[in-house]
């Protein structure tokens, strides 16, 4: 139940930094433009509260329920917003850089217009947000179903996609570089002119995915699946390509210059363009039933 009854009170551009205000009924307040920085709001109730342009910095609004709050160009960095309720609130324009939102409500948000970076956040908070965003730098995404999202043209530098799911997402003209996708589900996606120079792809499975003219240079992609893949005019320089399997895949112009491809399963591979293994070290490799009379393998160590 809730405590004291405060629903409607008026308080805009109030100093209210550090007061405590868990468990009570705030319904319907009018706290715009309000500082309360450091309070605590932890199982207070802000149905339909008027936030905008409040700062929250910090402050501890765990279990709070939020739901219909406006909250637009309101400062809620660093703010503890576990186990809250923030179904149908209004984000335009806020910040949520450094929140905790674990285990909290975000049903039918739009976080597009929300600065995320460094949130705590994962896969369970994130299942009924009706947009995501589109700045994503320093959000962790590790888990998480992202099925056919747009990432298209988006710097995802450093990002960690750990066992996401990423079936039939787009990243064409996106900067993976040093990215963590390792067991990530890439099934079916579309890498076109996509950056993953040193990005971490072990166990990834790129079953169907669509790679073209993209960039693996250095990346490591230790047992990663490509079967039934399309890759075409794509650079593997330096890569590591250790027990990789590309069975049914089509490879036209792919360069291995330089890598490590160990233990590979071509079998199947529809071969239309060249290959080229320019001073590469090809381990354990079955290239029978390959035409290869287009390709390069000067230097190539074939043991």
């Amino acid at each position: 139940s809730w405590g004291v009854s405060l629903v409607g009170v008026n308080l805009r551009g109030a100093d209210l930094r550090l007061t405590d205000w868990s468990g009570l009924d705030l319904s319907g307040a009018h706290l715009s433009k309000a500082d309360l920085t450091g309070a605590v709001l932890a199982g207070t109730r802000l149905v339909g509260a008027n936030l905008r342009g409040t700062s929250l910095v910090g402050a501890n609004l765990a279990g709070a329920d939020l739901t219909g709050s406006d909250l637009r160009e309101a400062d809620l960095s660093s703010a503890n917003l576990v186990d809250a309720i923030l179904v149908d609130a209004v984000l335009t324009g806020a910040s949520m850089a450094g929140a905790a939102l674990l285990r909290s409500d975000l049903t039918g948000l739009d976080l597009e217009p929300v600065y995320l970076k460094d949130a705590i956040v994962s896969t369970y908070e994130l299942r009924n947000v009706a947009v995501l965003p589109e700045g994503l730098e320093g959000i962790g995404w590790a888990g998480m179903d992202l099925r056919g999202h747009d990432f298209s043209g988006q710097d995802l530098t450093g990002e960690v996609f750990f066992g996401a799911d990423l079936r039939g997402a787009d990243f064409s003209g996106a900067v993976l570089e040093s990215a963590d996708l390792r067991h990530a589900w890439l099934d079916g996606a579309r890498l076109v002119r996509t950056d993953l120079e040193y990005a971490n792809l072990t166990r990834a499975n790129l079953t169907d995915a669509v790679i073209l003219r993209s960039a693996f240079a250095y990346a490591d992609l230790t047992g990663a699946v490509l079967e039934s893949a399309h890759v075409e005019h794509s650079n593997f320089y330096h890569a590591t390509l250790n027990a990789v399997s590309f069975e049914g895949a089509v490879l036209n112009t792919v360069i291995f210059t330089g890598a490590d491809v160990v233990r590979e399963d071509f079998s199947g591979v529809d071969l239309r363009g060249p290959l080229f293994f320019f001073d590469t070290d090809v381990i354990d490799v079955d290239l029978s039933g390959l035409d290869l009379h287009t390709s390069d393998l000067r230097g190539a160590d074939l043991t």
